[in-house]
């Protein structure tokens, strides 16, 4: 059986406080998470999935392998150019 991690416990693995998670929760954007009854969360091994998909190699790299000029936003909006 899989330990759930609580927003508190699956904050410190990608190293971003609880208040984090619940915005990217709300806004989307963030690691998947389960609910159960009221309460809120985290398998392990999505929270290092998340972590593995959002790795860069620089400040100007999208998601995928190629580097971008622009960025959007949580909403998808464009942002910059």
């Amino acid at each position: 059986m899989v330990k759930l991690l609580s927003t508190i416990e699956a904050a410190h693995l990608p190293g971003v406080s609880p208040a984090t998670l619940e915005t990217w929760r709300c806004r989307g954007g963030g690691p998947p998470f389960v609910k159960v009854g009221s309460r809120v969360l985290y398998e392990p091994e999505a929270l290092a999935s998340y972590i593995a998909r959002n790795r860069r190699f620089s400040t100007a790299q999208r998601s995928g392998d190629g580097a971008s000029s622009s960025w959007r936003d949580l909403a998808g909006r464009k942002r910059w150019r």
